[in-house]
């Protein structure tokens, strides 16, 4: 069996999964401490026109001081749930969860 990860059907597809991931992302990237480092910020130009063409109401939160060395801004969030996997997986504290991440 071959899997093709280059053709045109593929390139659609990234393309609609970065439109999803930036209905709610801000793209203030030159003030973010990310920019330059950042793998949405990568994706985004690399696939797209670095911006959502979709017509949503994007979501306002607020960011919270959640430790010593973390706070979480919830407004740069796209539900990759790395933060829930580390507390679950590397640290064992189980701290963070995703609730209605999707339609399940």
């Amino acid at each position: 069996m071959k899997i093709k990860t280059f053709n045109q059907k593929v390139e659609e597809g990234r393309k609609l999964v970065n439109e999803f991931l930036l209905i709610n992302h801000p793209l203030d990237c030159p003030i973010c401490d990310q920019s330059g480092e950042c793998v949405l910020q990568d994706y985004a130009f690399k696939y797209g026109s670095g911006k959502s063409e979709m017509d949503y109401s994007k979501r306002v939160n607020g960011w919270r001081d959640i430790g010593t060395f973390v706070a979480l801004e919830r407004n740069r969030c796209i539900q990759c749930s790395r933060c829930d996997r580390f507390t679950r997986e590397i640290t064992g504290t189980n701290e963070f969860g995703m609730f209605n991440r999707g339609q399940n």
